[in-house]
Parts: C-alpha cells; structure tokens; sequence
C-alpha cells in the first residue's frame, strides 16, 4: 500500500489521534483509483473494506490481550465515552480506559464485518449473483440450494445471521459460559455419562427393594419413597423422554447438569457452529441424539452440499415439531432457546438473550426460518399441506407484514423496549441498523443534521444551513456529535465506500439524496471528518477526502480546512496533493480567496475621517507632531477574518497563473482595509504580500528575466505576461489596472507605516534628551525610507483609477491624500530641525511641487477644505530653516543632487557673511544695524578693478565682527606665537599701494588666502594650525585603538558567554546523569537490600508455615497419605525451612553489623 499520505505532524493542536488516521487514508487512496473495470473497482472496494475490519480486528486483540474479557460494567454506553488518544496508551493509562477501547474496536470490526457480509450480496449484478449461488452447488441440487438460489432477500437474511454469529464467537469460551452450571452439577471434571447423580439413586433404590426389573413409577411403594434430594418424584428412567413422559424431576445436581448442556448447544447455535463441531461436542458429554436432533437444516454452504436432501414434508414436519417442544415441551428455558432457533421462534429464544445483537440475532432467525418454511409449504402436495395446517406454526413474516419491511419493523421493536433501548440509542448500532433496514440516506441526512446543529451552536460555516430545523426535529443523542473523533471516522468512511458503490453500479438514490440540500447536509459527515484531521495537524490527507465530495463541496472543504496552513513549504506541499487528488489547485485558491473576501461584506460601509496629525499648535522645532501609535497599540492585533484574507492572497501566490488574481483581489482588500480604517490589518497585509514579490514571484514561474525596471503602465508588457496564461479570461488593460492601483495603495500604507514609527521615534526623543548616535542613524533611515514610499503620492495618486470609474479609490483619495501629506511635512519639519536642514529643504521644494499649476493634490486640499492647514505648515518650516543656525546630529553637508538642482542652505542663513561662528542672534542682528549703507555705484562704463563693468560691491567694516574666544586646545603654541593684533598685516602686502589692498579687502577670496598662505600667514596661525591638526591625528589613532579594543572586547564577551552557556549545559546534563544513575542502583542500595531481605525472610517462613498447615490438614480427610506422599512432603518442607534459616542468618549478620562494604 502506498505511504503517501505520512503526516509530518508538525502543526498537530488539541486533537490527538491514533496511527489508525494515516492508514484508513492510505488504503482509501488505493482504492479510489479510477483505473480497471467495474469489476474491478467493486473489487477494489471490497478489498478496502476487509482491511479496515482487519486492522480494526487486530486492535481489538491487542488491547484484549491486556485487559482480558469485558464486563458489563466496563463498557461504555456511548461511543463519546471512547478516549480521543486511542493508539497513544501510556504506562499510566487505566484498566477501565484500556476495557473502553477494547469496547470501541470491537464495535467498529462489527462494522466493517457486517458490510463485508452484506456488500457482496447487494452490490451484484444479476447474472453475477446467479452463477454464483449456484457455482458451487452445481453437484447437489437441493431444496436448500434452490431456496439460496432463487431468493437474494434470503441470501441477505443469511448473511446477516453470519454476521451475527461471528459476533456471537468473539465472546467467551463455551466451557467459560457453563462453568457455573456444570460447577452445581456436583461432577468435578467429569462432563460425559449422561445423569450420573439420578442414575446412583435409581440403582440404590432398586437394591434396597432388590427390584430386577425397572422401577414401575406406578407403583405405590415407588411412586412414595422414589424421590430426589429435593423430595421431588424421581424418575425412573434414563432416556430423554423420561422427564416429560412420567412428569417427573432429576436430581438437582442432574437438572443443572441438563441446563448447561442445553446451554452449550444454544450457544453452539447461536455461534454458528457446523453440524460436526456440534456433534463432536455432544459426543464428548456422551449426548450425541442432541446433535441429530438439530441437523436437519445447515446453515453453512460447505455443509449444505454434503447434506441429505428431505422430502419437503418431511421438512416442514420436523420445524413445526421444534415449535411444538419450543412453547410446550421444554423444561427449561435454555432447552426452549434450542428448539426456538431451530424452529423460528422468538419468545421461546428472547427469554435468554441479553444483548442487542442476541435480540436480533432472534427476529432475524426467525424471519429467515419463516422464509425457508414458506418455500418448502410450495413444494409439499396440497394434502401434505392441509395436514401440516393442524400443526402450530410461526410465520414471522407475515406477522410483520412484508410489506412494510419486516427488518425495520424489528429495528423499531428493538429501540422501543427497555431491555434494549440504551444500545440501540449508541451510535455505532444507530448506525448497523441503518444499513440493515437500508435507511442510509435518512440515516446519513440526519447523522450530517446533527454534526449541523452541533456546529451551528459554535457559528461554524464548514457546514451547510439546518434548512430551519431545530435539535427538536431530531434525536442528536442517537448520533456522532463533532468531538467524537473514532465515530466520526467510521461514519465518513462508511458514507464513502457506499457512495462509491451506488456510482459505480447506477443505482437509485438508496445512499446519496438526490436532493441536492439534503445531500450536503449528508456530506457534513465527511466535512466533519476533515475538520477533526485539521484539528489533528493532518493537513496533508485533507485532500484525499475532499475529493469524495460533490463538487459543490469540495472546494469549500478545503478552503476551510487549508487556510490554517502557513508553512510555505507544506502550502506547496498541500497543493500538490489536491492535484493528486484530481482537484483543480487554481479554482481552489480563487475560491478560497472569494470565500475569504465574502466575509468582509457585511462590514460597515460608512468611511470614518482620517486624521493622524494632532490638533495643536505650530512649534519652531516640531511643527504639528504626528499622533503616535495611530495604527494601534498592538502591531499584531488585527481581526481574525482579516488574518484568513490575507492567507487565501498568499495562497493565490502559491499556485501558477493564479497571480492576476492577487493583484485584483489584493486591491479589494486594500480597498476595503483603509476604508474601514483597518490599518493594522493593512500593514500586515502590505508587509507579508508586496508588490515587488509578485512580480518576483511572476517571473519565476514564467522565465522571464527583465533587465532594469520594466514600465508597468505599459500594456505591452502586461500583455507578454499574460500570454504564458491560457486559462486567464481577463485583459491586459485590468491587469495593469489592478497592478497600478495595488502599487500605488501599498505605497500608501508603507508610507504611513514609517510615519508611525518616526512619530514613535519623535516621542522618544522629547521624554529623552540623552539620546545615543545610532537613534539619529535609525530616524536619517527611516526618513530615507519614507521619501520613497511617498513618491508615488506626489504624482496622479489613484487618479487614474477614479477617471476610469472606480468611486471607492476616489472616496480613499479624499479621505487619505490631505492628511498624509500633512502628517508627511510634519515629519520632515522634526527631521529638519532634529536632524539635517536639507529636509526642511524638501519641504520647501514639496511646496513648489504642489504649488505648481499642472498639480493634482492642491485641488484635492482645495477640495476637503484643508488648504490653510497645508499653507500653515509650509509657514512653519520655512520658518524654522530660517532661524536653524546649522545642522546637527548626523547631519552632513548638502548632497551633490541637491546642490545641482539649485538648493542650498546658505540662502536661508544670516550667519554666511559675517566670517566667523559660534554668534548669538542677538550679535547678528547688532552686526546687521551696523553695517554702512552702500556706495553710490559708479557710473556707467567705468571699469573697476577687477575688470567688471558693474560697480563696487558694499565695502565691509574697516573692522571685522570680533572672533569668537580662543579655544583652550590651541596648547602652548600660543606661548611663543601670541596674536599680533589688529594691526597687523603680512610682510608681502606692507609696500602694496592701497588701492591694490582696498581689492583684497572687497574679494573674501584674495582675503583669505593672503591670510592662510604659507609665505603671508602669520606664525601664531601657523602654530595654531599644527597643533589642530597634531590633536586632530592624535585623535583618530585613538579612536582606532579603541575601536579595535572594542571588538576584542565584544568578542572575548561573546566566548566567555558561549562557554558559560556550555558549562551550564553540561552541569545540568551531569546531573541529570547522577540522577539516572541514582535511580539504576537503587534497587542495590543497602537500604533496598535490607528490605529485600526481611522480606525473603517472611515469605519463606509463611511458606514453611503453609506446609506444616497442609500436612496436618491432609490428616484429617477419610483418605491416609501414602509414603510416597509423605517423603516428597518433607523433602519439600526440609528444603524450604533450610531456606528459611539460610536467609535468617543472613539478616542477623545484617543487623549485627557483620556484612562488610555497606556501612
């Protein structure tokens, strides 16, 4: 048998099953083969059914094998009672839970053993049937024979006896049975020789009379004095007509005698004995007529054709005598039972049954007995008849009226008496007597109703509606409920072999409803089935049984059922099997997609406001922060149905050509998630489903290779990819459409993503102003991050899809593109200011993006009213770039892109023209009152001295704004080199006439260079210079060694920690090594020996004990013991009291101290 069903039992949850699972999937996966003839596939099913009464056998030998027979008490009354962790038993398991699932097993072989009875017999064709029953009977032609032959009820009825009969053989040995009579028998071991006890009172009463000839029961003197130990009258003969012939008793030990006997032939009956076995276990008690008696019908086929054939009046004659000795001959109710069965009798049989299956056993016996007398009255002469009229009869059959199906009519009986109606009401009998009265498709539609009504109490969808039944309409208790898993699992197996039985021969609808409600309600069994396998983390034989569905069903099953798989290895996994299966993996994932997005509908429809920035006032640093945490608290907490959608996308990715239909429904679920303010549902769907892993996934699966960034408005494109897509009905054009709207609502959620987590990062940095380095490096990478996602913002936001009609992403653009862009300028005014200069720069440059007149979003600001929101916000910025007197943190200067496109800091600084650093506003704006007005320029066409034709630019103070106080580091260069002060002026320029140097003085270039230069700069700045740069290489090398000292030291942590994890490591694994071993030697520990010891000692002195009481108690009896007795006897008692002193020296040793090593 195959093993492609193997569980990896990675993702097992509460259920715990048993090996049984795999291997009724296995042998169901064979069988489902849709390979061969009809034949051959009825073969096939036959087959599965003797393998699943073999293993169910066989656990139920095992678990036998250590519980020993069942009492009655030890059963349970319903199969809910059955443990869940059947094949799972541990050393702590009970004896009552091992006796309940012995129970179980034996009811489920009772099962599959009935249906390999009665499948053959109704699952054949005509012809088949006929040369058949007649194969082997060919060389005897009796009227047996011809009964079995022409009449397939018959067939069926025998069957079902067969069937019974085996049950009936599980039980308990015969001998077991008559134990307790044959104990008041009074015979010992004896079992032959017939009424031992009446036979010694006879004999004893005719010496004492020294009568030569049989007692005459007559006679006074026999009929005062001849009576039993009970002062009943006696027989006076042996033969078995004595008792009723002369009305009178047995020996009390005889009658228990007879009992057993008649017993043991009933049971022999019941078991379905053949006539040999039953007169070889009469002959062995000596009472071979009783065999004789019950040989003229034989139930077996091999007996049939070795069998007399009777006169049918002959026949007839011997079932009527049974009947008579049946109702009025017995003695007893076991001899009774004996005729009832050989006669058809019910009443006479019921008397002794106890179980349900002895109850049927009776009716059925009857009905086929009833049956088999009709047929043999057809062949006796209309006289035979007329004479066969006087005597009593039982015809069963017409006494349940055929008509209305006897075998139903006994069913009802049955559940309706007390005796029998706690069994009946058990499922598993619920369920053979629906496949006896062939009620299955009710049997099957209620069973399914109640798995409905259970599942409905808990709002599972897995099923269908109840079609407005109520548990009123229907008996729940009569069957399998949702949590009994092993009821479950026959049920479902059942429905399918029958199943697949009534398609493969065309029969009416006797199994499956043609109703097509009714029959999804009868397929709840098996939807039932597969949620216990989920339960069970068997994901991999979902598959197999969703496959046996009607079409209808299959897809939701396994859409219910495969959605918790998130592994994507075992995703993979699961679609290959529903391949396997002969089930089409692309309609799976887009119904399981649609059912998923069903379940969003129902939501609410309005469209709450947007709003993530606060309601407060411009601050110069932070401008108006964005709330923290607007997705939510908890980043994981998103609904559960959510959860659901956003893995039926990701198994659309899983299966080939299905991704057109992630990228629709992908923006259906963006759709629906940001209208309804679902934002942590959002995120996790943009984090686990991107639109770059589409197309990374797309091109995987088709080969493609695209060098660069291919254009995605392009229907060309789209085109190509949809051509390797035969089985995909839409255009090129909606799946551009559906791309272009999924990108750019992902972009949206990403970008509002970051600006939770920089507004998080903003909050952290006002409650902490001691805030490490790597803090800013996360803000600059976050900031980064979120240019890019806004991009897609900036330019015909989901424009294009509201021009082509889509009202839903025109509602999202309003409610969503003002106040992101908002929250998107007040994030860069708190990185501009905490930050870098260059982002209160962009939002200067967004400003004019927006301002520019072919711009879409200041319509949309001009449309919900929120321009003034937009305007106070770029105020706000430009203000605050306006007064920053540089950068700070990580910031760094002005990127070359920048400077190219024309931005530049220097326009927004006052300190740029004042030659020095480190002044106050205050020392500005005095700076700037101070300045002269400018010269009156020159006119035109004079030239000035640089060459220009323009005139002189403002000439600066003849005294430059006073430089900062000198830094400490400048060391003691400054000793030797002091400032010469104002005065002074470098050696090269001192004979330049003052014109030339009125030139320097406007260029700031001639300036500084004639005041750095080697040959012009002054030694004190010279020395000033090397002793920077000194510190300066001073520094870095101790930042290198320190760096270095860093690393050494991180990684000397990092051994020092791994090896103080394996030391742990190995202490505990030495202790649990001292405990193992503690507990090996404790059985040889002194105290273990000692205890060991005294009781060696105490044994062995009740031994002596027990056989100086047997010696004396054998004294007293009538026999003396021979020698031989005696000295085996002491022998024995010499040897076990040897024994005894031996170990009672040992102890006193012990107790004096005298064993060395142990103490």
């Amino acid at each position: 048998m195959g093993s492609r069903y193997t569980s990896s039992r990675q993702t097992k949850q509460a259920l715990a099953v048993g090996a049984e699972v795999e291997y009724f999937a296995n042998a169901l996966d064979d069988c489902l083969d849709d390979r061969g003839s009809i034949a051959e596939k009825r073969a096939r099913v036959f087959k599965l059914v003797d393998i699943y009464h073999t293993y169910a056998r066989e656990q139920h030998e095992r678990l036998r094998s250590r519980t020993g027979p069942l009492s009655a008490t030890s059963m349970p009354e319903k199969e809910g009672a059955i443990d869940m962790d059947a094949d799972s038993h541990d050393s702590g398991a009970t004896s009552l839970e091992y006796a309940q699932e012995e129970n179980y097993w034996d009811q489920e072989a009772q099962i599959w053993n009935l249906l390999r009875h009665l499948l053959p017999t109704r699952y054949c064709d005509t012809d088949t049937f006929s040369s058949k029953s007649r194969s082997g009977r060919l060389q005897k032609p009796t009227l047996w024979n011809e009964f079995l032959d022409n009449n397939p009820l018959a067939m069926e009825r025998k069957a079902v006896l067969r069937w019974l009969q085996s049950i009936s053989k599980d039980g308990p040995d015969i001998n077991e049975v008559v134990k307790d009579l044959q104990k008041s028998a009074d015979r010992g071991d004896i079992i032959a020789h017939g009424w031992i006890h009446t036979r010694s009172t006879i004999k004893l009463r005719k010496s004492v009379l020294a009568w030569p000839h049989v007692l005459d029961p007559s006679s006074p003197e026999v009929s005062q004095s001849h009576v039993n130990s009970s002062k009943s009258p006696l027989v006076t003969q042996l033969d078995p007509d004595s008792i009723t012939r002369q009305e009178r008793r047995l020996e009390p030990q005889d009658e228990y005698f007879e009992r057993a006997i008649w017993l043991g032939c009933f049971e022999l009956l019941r078991r379905g004995y053949s006539a040999g076995e039953i007169e070889k276990w009469c002959r062995e008690r000596t009472e071979g007529w009783r065999s004789v008696s019950m040989s003229a019908i034989h139930m077996s086929d091999s007996e049939a054709l070795s069998s007399p054939d009777f006169p049918p009046e002959s026949f007839a004659l011997w079932t009527r005598s049974c009947l008579a000795v049946a109702r009025q001959g017995a003695l007893g109710d076991y001899e009774r039972a004996v005729h009832g069965i050989l006669s058809g009798d019910v009443s006479s049989v019921e008397n002794i049954c106890k179980t349900w299956e002895d109850y049927l056993f009776a009716h059925y016996n009857a009905l086929f007995r009833s049956q088999f007398d009709a047929f043999i009255l057809g062949r006796c002469s209309p006289e035979a008849v007329a004479t066969l009229s006087s005597f009593c009869s039982s015809d069963m059959i017409q006494h349940y009226d055929e008509s209305s199906s006897p075998e139903k009519r006994v069913l009802r009986l049955l559940e309706s008496r007390d005796v029998t109606k706690a069994a009946a009401r058990n499922p598993m009998k619920v369920l053979e007597a629906a496949i006896l009265s062939k009620e299955l498709e009710r049997h099957f539609f209620d069973q399914g109703l109640a798995l409905a009504l259970s599942a409905d109490k808990d709002h599972n969808s897995e099923f269908v509606a109840t079609g407005g039944l109520s548990n009123s309409d229907i008996d729940t208790g009569r069957f399998f409920q949702l949590d009994h898993y092993h009821g479950l699992r026959v049920a479902s197996h059942v429905y399918i072999i029958l199943s697949r039985l009534e398609n493969l021969f065309l029969r009416p609808h006797e199994i499956v409803s043609v109703d097509i409600t009714k029959r999804d309600i009868q397929q709840n069994i098996v939807v039932g089935y597969t949620s216990l396998l989920r339960l069970s983390g068997l994901y991999e034989l979902i598959p197999l049984y969703c496959s046996t569905l009607s079409e209808s069903r299959q897809y939701d099953a396994l859409c219910h059922n495969l959605i918790h798989i998130v592994d994507p290895a075992s995703r993979e996994l699961a679609v290959s099997l529903i391949e396997k299966a002969g089930l089409d993996s692309l309609k799976f994932v887009k119904t399981q997609a649609a059912l998923q997005f069903s379940t969003l509908l129902i939501d609410k429809a309005t469209q709450s406001p947007f709003r993530i920035v606060e309601n407060a006032e411009h601050s110069l640093k932070y401008g108006r922060p964005v709330r923290p945490d607007f997705f939510g608290e908890d980043p994981d907490a998103i609904d559960p149905t959510h959860e659901l959608l956003i893995r039926a996308i990701e198994w659309l990715l899983v299966v080939d050509h299905a991704w057109p239909e992630a990228l629709s429904t992908g923006t259906k679920v963006y759709k629906v998630f940001l209208k309804n303010m679902y934002l942590n549902s959002a995120r996790t769907f943009a984090q686990r489903i991107n639109f770059s892993a589409i197309l990374s996934y797309q091109a995987e699966n088709t080969g493609d290779d695209h060098e660069g960034s291919p254009d995605l408005a392009d229907i060309t494109f789209w085109a190509q990819k949809l051509s390797s897509l035969p089985a995909f009905s839409g255009s090129p054009a909606q799946v551009a459409a559906d791309a272009r709207n999924f990108r750019e609502l992902e972009a949206l959620v990403r970008a509002l993503d970051t600006m939770e987590t920089l507004a998080s990062l903003e909050q952290l940095a006002k409650e902490d102003s001691n805030i490490s380095r790597d803090f800013w490096t996360r803000v600059g990478a976050e900031i980064k991050t979120l240019k890019e996602h806004m991009q897609p913002l900036f330019g015909g936001w989901l424009l294009s899809g509201i021009q082509e009609g889509d009202s839903e992403l025109a509602s999202l653009r309003t409610n969503y593109l003002p106040e992101t862009i908002l929250a998107y300028v007040s994030t860069l005014h708190f990185a501009g200011t905490c930050l870098s200069r260059d982002n209160l720069l962009e939002s200067m440059e967004l400003s004019t993006i927006i301002a520019d007149k072919d711009s879409d979003i200041a319509a949309c600001f001009i449309q919900t009213r929120r321009m003034k929101e937009l305007v106070e916000s770029f105020a706000s910025s430009s203000k605050a770039l306006a007064v920053m007197t540089g950068d700070k943190k990580v910031a760094g200067s002005t990127s070359k892109k920048m400077r190219e496109t024309g931005w530049t800091r220097n326009l927004w600084s006052v300190k740029s023209t004042l030659g020095g650093e480190g002044h106050t506003s205050v020392d500005i704006a005095k700076y700037v009152m101070e300045l002269p007005p400018p010269t009156i320029p020159p006119k035109p066409g004079v030239v000035n001295f640089d060459g220009n034709s323009e005139g002189p630019p403002t000439p600066l103070p003849t005294q430059a704004f006073p430089p900062p106080a000198p830094s400490s580091h400048d060391g003691g260069s400054q000793r030797h080199h002091t400032d010469p002060g104002a005065s002074w002026i470098p050696p090269t320029l001192q004979d330049m006439p003052k014109e030339d140097l009125a030139a320097i003085l406007r260029d700031g270039r001639l300036l500084r260079t004639a005041t750095n230069a080697p040959e012009t700069a002054h030694p004190s700045l010279r020395a000033s210079y090397e002793a920077l740069q000194s510190a300066l290489v001073q520094n870095s090398e101790l930042a290198s060694k320190l760096l270095e000292l860093e690393l050494r030291v991180s990684n000397e942590r990092s051994a020092a920690q791994a090896q103080l994890l394996s030391t742990h490591a190995l202490e505990r694994q030495w202790r649990q090594k001292q405990s193992d071993l503690d507990g090996v030697l404790a059985p040889f520990s002194p105290t273990s020996l000692y205890q060991r010891l005294c009781q060696g000692v105490q044994e062995q002195a009740m031994i002596c004990l027990a056989l100086e009481d047997s010696f004396i108690d054998g004294g007293t009896g009538e026999s003396v013991a021979s020698e031989r007795e005696v000295i085996e006897w002491t022998r024995r008692y010499r040897e076990a009291k040897t024994l005894f002193y031996l170990r009672q020296e040992r102890k006193e040793r012990w107790d004096e101290g005298r064993v060395g090593g142990w103490r």
